[in-house]
């Protein structure tokens, strides 16, 4: 996910956005496996955690979508080497990017990546 230059305007950072999400969606496609499940494990946990309270607040469902994707992504990338603390730093930083503000490390964060993980290395058994 790309931070953005604040002199950038709505339609450059809207541009810019639209290709990331291209470019997501196309590497998702052409996995040699089907990416379903990974992000479908990502959303459950995501959700519940609602780093930044958008569902609390009642936003829709795929209010998290574009941060799911990267997430899944990034997983799907390390999944042979899938570590929880690194998975958690990098929850992390795709929500502060994404909503820039501080996301805490804390037991919340932390029990997430751990149901991520362990749900990951569940499915791939």
């Amino acid at each position: 996910m790309t931070k953005f230059n604040k002199d950038l305007s709505f339609d450059e950072k809207m541009k810019i956005v639209q290709k990331e999400v291209s470019e997501e969606k196309e590497y998702l496609n052409h996995l040699s496996f089907d990416p379903k499940p990974v992000i479908e494990i990502v959303k459950r946990y995501i959700d519940l955690w609602d780093p930044v309270l958008l569902l609390a607040m009642e936003c829709p469902e795929d209010e998290y979508e574009s941060e799911i994707r990267t997430i899944s992504i990034y997983i799907t990338k390390h999944m042979d080497d899938l570590d929880v603390i690194k998975l958690e730093r990098q929850l992390r930083e795709v929500f502060e990017n994404t909503f820039e503000e501080v996301i805490v490390q804390d037991h919340r964060s932390i029990d997430t990546a751990t149901r991520i993980h362990t749900a990951i290395r569940d499915l791939t058994k």
